[in-house]
């Protein structure tokens, strides 16, 4: 990447992250945000997964392929019988997931693992 997409793509990323703390901070929900500002409900949730993306990169999380779930011979989840599958490391801490993971959970752990500084 050149030297002037490389320095318009970080201002778009600061433009767009003090946009999203600004509403975070307001305590408004992003549908009034975006009205009360005349921004696209869909340009705020393209730039929020773009930060979010980028803050996973600079936080240093690891990610591990997981195998093919087809493969994966499946046990009853249980806490006492749990055999992982991945780990994926924030920093110095390491979080195991298995294929019982669920998607609703692992989506919280690394909305809060992108906060990690």
């Amino acid at each position: 990447m050149n030297d002037t997409k490389l320095a318009t793509k970080t201002l778009r990323m600061q433009y767009w992250a003090e946009i999203i703390q600004d509403r975070t901070t307001s305590g408004k929900n992003v549908i009034q945000y975006c009205q009360e500002h005349g921004i696209s409900k869909n340009a705020y949730f393209y730039w929020l997964k773009k930060i979010k993306n980028a803050a996973l990169e600079s936080a240093g999380i690891d990610f591990f392929e997981l195998p093919d779930p087809d493969r994966i011979q499946k046990k009853p989840n249980n806490v006492n019988d749990f055999d992982t599958e991945a780990v994926v490391s924030v920093g110095n801490v390491s979080i195991s997931i298995n294929s019982h993971t669920s998607k609703t959970l692992l989506a919280s752990i690394l909305e809060v693992a992108s906060c990690v500084k």
